[in-house]
């Protein structure tokens, strides 16, 4: 009797073998937040925003185009400034957090769901497998889209376990703050039980902190180039190529 060769295991599957928790970034691998709000032009409205208040010469902002950097940015660059008080330091980064928190909402109404994020979420229920969102977004943003109706598969997925940004800055990924908000919500206990889904080295350095397993989502050139001069080892391009069956 000839002996048949089992079908190859998708290269991916071994990532996934012992993972009970799935925890996504929101921006990215669910949804494209900013498709119908550009991120650039909400930065550009928290610089005026600044303006009121500083002379903008006083902020070097490293990307004054990524309004979550500058807001992660803008305490410690206040902080080193000898004319501001901890308490004047406290207010105009509470004021930029909550016209950042304004802008996502806003955007949050004509975000789109990234293409195949519905069915691998579907898959994945479906396996049994817990998941969570862990974001450097607002939760009031992305509580925001998934009330819509068009989201209410997603809505179900990740009730209760939407771990968004701390209002304090210094608690952003690449902190594990929100990832180890996840965990504990989830009662994950064992870290490499679980793995992130994320498209950025903030979210990459926010797993590694965390010991959680890490699976890159880049769906252009760019982006693939960052995540792995970053160190990334696994990464996709569709969210389709995770959604073999019969078991990841």
């Amino acid at each position: 009797m000839n002996w048949i060769r089992p079908p190859a295991r998708p290269p991916l599957a071994e990532l996934f073998d012992g993972v009970d928790y799935v925890l996504f970034d929101f921006d990215g691998p669910l949804v494209d937040l900013f498709a119908g709000r550009q991120a650039q032009g909400i930065a550009s409205r928290l610089l005026d925003l600044l303006s009121a208040e500083l002379l903008l010469g006083e902020l070097d902002f490293s990307d004054p185009t990524d309004p979550h950097g500058m807001v992660a940015e803008l305490r410690s660059l206040l902080r080193r400034h000898p004319a501001r008080s901890r308490s004047e330091v406290e207010r105009l980064v509470s004021a930029t957090e909550r016209a950042l928190v304004r802008e996502e909402r806003t955007a949050a109404k004509s975000a789109v769901i990234t293409e195949g994020a519905d069915a691998l979420v579907g898959e994945l229920i479906r396996q049994g497998r817990g998941l969570a969102i862990t974001s450097n977004n607002a939760p009031e943003a992305i509580r925001a889209f998934l009330a819509l109706e068009q989201s209410s598969g997603l809505r179900a997925a990740f009730q209760g376990h939407i771990y968004g940004r701390n209002p304090d800055p210094d608690f952003m990924k690449p902190d594990p703050d929100c990832v180890a908000r996840a965990l504990d919500g989830l009662g994950c206990r064992v870290t490499d039980r679980c793995l992130m889904i994320g498209d950025s080295e903030s979210d990459f350095k926010a797993a590694a902190s965390a010991k959680v397993r890490f699976l890159g989502f880049a769906p252009t050139e760019r982006t693939e180039a960052r995540l792995r001069a970053a160190g990334v080892r696994h990464l996709i391009a569709h969210l389709d190529e995770l959604c073999w069956a019969p078991r990841l």
